[in-house]
């Protein structure tokens, strides 16, 4: 008996974390409140499609911010060009 107390205790201990990371998965994570608007519809639209484990949602948001931090890279040119004229 105390042989197969190991075993049972592991996947009891995996059971438990799969039932937290399905908890804070169904249950409604905030949108970064700094983000743009195109990178908090992407957030709400993957958060509504996906359940997601905390790590992925750490994830995400700095693949958001990276994507906004792009953007504004991007439109820096024409906001220089526009200030030279």
């Amino acid at each position: 008996m105390a042989a197969r107390a190991g075993p049972l205790k592991a996947v009891g201990g995996r059971l438990r974390r799969f039932e937290q990371v399905l908890k804070m998965s169904k249950s409604k994570v905030a949108v970064p409140s700094y983000l743009s608007a195109k990178a908090r519809k992407l957030w709400r639209d993957i958060h509504t499609t996906y359940e997601l484990e905390p790590e992925a949602v750490e994830l995400l948001r700095v693949a958001l911010e990276n994507l906004d931090l792009g953007d504004r890279a991007r439109e820096l040119p024409r906001r220089l060009r526009e200030y030279a004229r």
